[in-house]
Protein backbone atom coordinates (compact mmCIF):
# COMPACT_ATOMS: atom_id res chain seq x y z
CA UNK A 1 0.00 0.00 0.00
CA UNK A 2 2.78 2.41 0.93
CA UNK A 3 4.53 1.57 -2.33
CA UNK A 4 1.41 2.34 -4.36
CA UNK A 5 0.95 5.65 -2.58
CA UNK A 6 4.54 6.62 -3.24
CA UNK A 7 4.17 5.69 -6.91
CA UNK A 8 0.98 7.72 -7.21
CA UNK A 9 2.64 10.72 -5.62
CA UNK A 10 5.56 10.42 -8.01
CA UNK A 11 3.25 10.29 -11.02
CA UNK A 12 1.36 13.35 -9.80
CA UNK A 13 4.62 15.26 -9.40
CA UNK A 14 5.67 14.26 -12.91
CA UNK A 15 2.30 15.34 -14.32
CA UNK A 16 2.55 18.71 -12.56
CA UNK A 17 6.12 19.23 -13.74
CA UNK A 18 5.38 18.36 -17.36
CA UNK A 19 2.14 20.35 -17.37
CA UNK A 20 4.00 23.43 -16.15
CA UNK A 21 6.62 23.01 -18.88
CA UNK A 22 3.95 22.62 -21.56
CA UNK A 23 2.12 25.71 -20.27
CA UNK A 24 5.29 27.83 -20.16
CA UNK A 25 6.27 26.83 -23.70
CA UNK A 26 2.77 27.54 -25.01
CA UNK A 27 2.89 31.01 -23.49
CA UNK A 28 6.27 31.60 -25.08
CA UNK A 29 5.06 30.38 -28.48
CA UNK A 30 7.61 27.56 -28.49
CA UNK A 31 7.10 24.01 -29.74
CA UNK A 32 5.94 21.58 -27.08
CA UNK A 33 6.41 18.28 -28.92
CA UNK A 34 8.56 16.43 -26.39
CA UNK A 35 6.81 17.62 -23.25
CA UNK A 36 3.30 17.16 -24.65
CA UNK A 37 3.95 13.63 -25.90
CA UNK A 38 5.70 12.62 -22.68
CA UNK A 39 2.77 13.98 -20.67
CA UNK A 40 0.26 12.19 -22.91
CA UNK A 41 2.11 8.86 -22.54
CA UNK A 42 2.23 9.26 -18.79
CA UNK A 43 -1.48 10.03 -18.64
CA UNK A 44 -2.35 7.11 -20.90
CA UNK A 45 -0.40 4.74 -18.67
CA UNK A 46 -2.35 6.16 -15.73
CA UNK A 47 -5.70 5.43 -17.37
CA UNK A 48 -6.57 8.76 -18.99
CA UNK A 49 -8.16 8.38 -22.42
CA UNK A 50 -9.04 11.92 -23.50
CA UNK A 51 -8.98 12.56 -27.23
CA UNK A 52 -5.86 14.72 -26.96
CA UNK A 53 -4.06 11.95 -25.06
CA UNK A 54 -4.81 9.35 -27.72
CA UNK A 55 -4.00 11.74 -30.55
CA UNK A 56 -0.60 12.70 -29.17
CA UNK A 57 0.34 9.11 -28.42
CA UNK A 58 -0.78 7.74 -31.79
CA UNK A 59 0.90 10.27 -34.08
CA UNK A 60 4.52 11.17 -34.68
CA UNK A 61 5.25 14.69 -33.44
CA UNK A 62 7.01 15.53 -36.71
CA UNK A 63 3.74 14.89 -38.56
CA UNK A 64 1.80 17.40 -36.46
CA UNK A 65 1.99 21.05 -37.63
CA UNK A 66 2.96 23.59 -35.00
CA UNK A 67 -0.49 25.22 -34.59
CA UNK A 68 -2.19 21.82 -34.30
CA UNK A 69 0.38 20.64 -31.77
CA UNK A 70 -0.19 23.76 -29.71
CA UNK A 71 -3.96 23.20 -29.74
CA UNK A 72 -3.58 19.53 -28.79
CA UNK A 73 -1.25 20.48 -25.95
CA UNK A 74 -3.71 23.13 -24.71
CA UNK A 75 -6.55 20.61 -24.95
CA UNK A 76 -4.44 18.17 -22.96
CA UNK A 77 -4.01 20.71 -20.17
CA UNK A 78 -7.73 21.43 -20.16
CA UNK A 79 -8.54 17.72 -20.02
CA UNK A 80 -6.56 17.25 -16.82
CA UNK A 81 -7.75 20.51 -15.27
CA UNK A 82 -4.30 22.10 -15.13
CA UNK A 83 -4.28 25.49 -13.40
CA UNK A 84 -1.11 27.60 -13.69
CA UNK A 85 -1.89 29.47 -10.48
CA UNK A 86 -0.33 32.88 -9.97
CA UNK A 87 3.28 31.77 -10.39
CA UNK A 88 2.95 30.83 -14.07
CA UNK A 89 0.27 33.43 -14.87
CA UNK A 90 1.27 36.53 -12.86
CA UNK A 91 -1.10 38.72 -14.86
CA UNK A 92 -3.92 37.16 -12.84
CA UNK A 93 -2.69 38.91 -9.71
CA UNK A 94 -2.60 42.23 -11.55
CA UNK A 95 -6.27 41.76 -12.51
CA UNK A 96 -7.19 41.10 -8.88
CA UNK A 97 -5.23 44.12 -7.68
CA UNK A 98 -7.01 46.38 -10.18
CA UNK A 99 -10.37 44.94 -9.11
CA UNK A 100 -9.53 45.61 -5.45
CA UNK A 101 -8.84 49.27 -6.20
CA UNK A 102 -12.18 49.60 -7.96
CA UNK A 103 -14.12 47.82 -5.22
CA UNK A 104 -12.43 49.90 -2.51
CA UNK A 105 -13.78 53.06 -4.15
CA UNK A 106 -17.34 51.88 -3.49
CA UNK A 107 -16.55 51.17 0.16
CA UNK A 108 -14.67 54.38 0.87
CA UNK A 109 -17.66 55.93 2.62
CA UNK A 110 -17.85 53.07 5.12
CA UNK A 111 -14.47 54.04 6.62
CA UNK A 112 -13.75 50.38 7.38
CA UNK A 113 -11.72 49.16 4.40
CA UNK A 114 -8.78 51.54 4.47
CA UNK A 115 -5.81 50.19 2.58
CA UNK A 116 -7.61 47.17 1.11
CA UNK A 117 -5.13 45.07 -0.86
CA UNK A 118 -4.31 41.56 -2.09
CA UNK A 119 -1.79 39.41 -0.24
CA UNK A 120 -0.29 36.02 -0.98
CA UNK A 121 -0.11 34.02 2.25
CA UNK A 122 2.13 30.95 2.23
CA UNK A 123 -0.30 28.79 4.19
CA UNK A 124 -3.37 29.14 1.95
CA UNK A 125 -2.13 27.19 -1.05
CA UNK A 126 -2.62 28.85 -4.42
CA UNK A 127 -5.30 31.26 -3.22
CA UNK A 128 -4.87 34.97 -2.55
CA UNK A 129 -6.34 36.77 0.43
CA UNK A 130 -7.64 40.26 1.01
CA UNK A 131 -6.23 42.43 3.78
CA UNK A 132 -6.66 45.89 5.22
CA UNK A 133 -3.95 48.51 5.44
CA UNK A 134 -2.97 47.42 8.95
CA UNK A 135 -2.41 43.86 7.76
CA UNK A 136 -5.67 42.44 9.13
CA UNK A 137 -6.82 39.59 6.88
CA UNK A 138 -10.44 39.45 5.82
CA UNK A 139 -11.85 36.26 7.27
CA UNK A 140 -15.42 36.03 5.97
CA UNK A 141 -14.46 34.26 2.71
CA UNK A 142 -12.16 31.51 1.54
CA UNK A 143 -9.84 33.75 -0.38
CA UNK A 144 -9.57 34.23 -4.13
CA UNK A 145 -8.80 31.39 -6.51
CA UNK A 146 -6.15 32.25 -9.13
CA UNK A 147 -8.73 31.63 -11.87
CA UNK A 148 -10.69 34.66 -10.61
CA UNK A 149 -7.95 36.71 -12.24
CA UNK A 150 -8.81 35.33 -15.67
CA UNK A 151 -11.93 37.48 -15.91
CA UNK A 152 -12.03 41.11 -14.69
CA UNK A 153 -15.81 40.94 -14.21
CA UNK A 154 -15.61 37.79 -12.09
CA UNK A 155 -12.78 39.36 -10.10
CA UNK A 156 -14.89 42.45 -9.34
CA UNK A 157 -17.93 40.42 -8.28
CA UNK A 158 -16.02 37.99 -6.06
CA UNK A 159 -13.95 40.69 -4.37
CA UNK A 160 -16.96 42.97 -3.85
CA UNK A 161 -18.95 40.13 -2.32
CA UNK A 162 -16.14 39.10 0.02
CA UNK A 163 -15.53 42.66 1.21
CA UNK A 164 -19.25 43.27 1.66
CA UNK A 165 -19.67 40.12 3.74
CA UNK A 166 -16.66 41.07 5.84
CA UNK A 167 -18.02 44.54 6.54
CA UNK A 168 -21.39 43.05 7.53
CA UNK A 169 -19.87 40.39 9.79
CA UNK A 170 -17.29 42.57 11.50
CA UNK A 171 -19.04 45.91 11.77
CA UNK A 172 -22.73 44.99 11.48
CA UNK A 173 -22.92 47.46 8.63
CA UNK A 174 -24.81 47.11 5.36
CA UNK A 175 -22.64 48.64 2.66
CA UNK A 176 -22.78 49.91 0.03
CA UNK A 177 -26.33 51.16 -0.25
CA UNK A 178 -28.46 52.25 -3.16
CA UNK A 179 -28.38 56.06 -3.47
CA UNK A 180 -32.04 56.02 -4.51
CA UNK A 181 -33.60 53.59 -2.02
CA UNK A 182 -31.11 53.40 0.82
CA UNK A 183 -31.12 49.59 0.60
CA UNK A 184 -28.10 47.32 0.56
CA UNK A 185 -26.97 46.29 -2.92
CA UNK A 186 -25.30 43.07 -4.10
CA UNK A 187 -22.70 42.63 -6.84
CA UNK A 188 -23.74 40.66 -9.93
CA UNK A 189 -22.32 39.96 -13.36
CA UNK A 190 -24.65 41.30 -16.01
CA UNK A 191 -24.11 41.81 -19.76
CA UNK A 192 -20.35 41.55 -19.44
CA UNK A 193 -20.04 44.03 -16.59
CA UNK A 194 -20.03 43.95 -12.79
CA UNK A 195 -22.92 45.91 -11.28
CA UNK A 196 -24.53 46.58 -7.95
CA UNK A 197 -28.14 45.40 -7.92
CA UNK A 198 -30.76 46.92 -5.62
CA UNK A 199 -33.98 45.10 -4.71
CA UNK A 200 -35.89 48.38 -4.45
CA UNK A 201 -38.65 49.35 -6.81
CA UNK A 202 -41.19 47.09 -8.53
CA UNK A 203 -38.62 44.73 -10.07
CA UNK A 204 -35.32 45.87 -8.63
CA UNK A 205 -32.74 47.81 -10.62
CA UNK A 206 -29.01 48.34 -11.14
CA UNK A 207 -27.70 51.04 -8.81
CA UNK A 208 -24.43 51.45 -10.67
CA UNK A 209 -21.25 49.69 -11.80
CA UNK A 210 -18.92 48.10 -9.29
CA UNK A 211 -16.21 50.68 -8.83
CA UNK A 212 -18.41 53.55 -9.95
CA UNK A 213 -21.32 53.57 -7.52
CA UNK A 214 -20.46 57.02 -6.18
CA UNK A 215 -20.75 58.59 -9.64
CA UNK A 216 -23.79 56.60 -10.81
CA UNK A 217 -26.75 58.65 -11.80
Amino acid sequence: MAGESAASAEVLRAVERLSARVYRNLRAGARVDGEAVELACLLLDWGHSADAVRELVARRPSDIPGPEMAELAAELLRAIGFDPGFALAPERLAVLEQAVRMVAADFAGSAVVDGLHVVRAQDVGPRALLALGDGTLLSSGNGLAPSAGDDPVRALVEIAMEVQDEVAARFWLVWPVCPRHGLGVRPVAEAGTARWRCAGGPCGHFAGPVGGLATAG
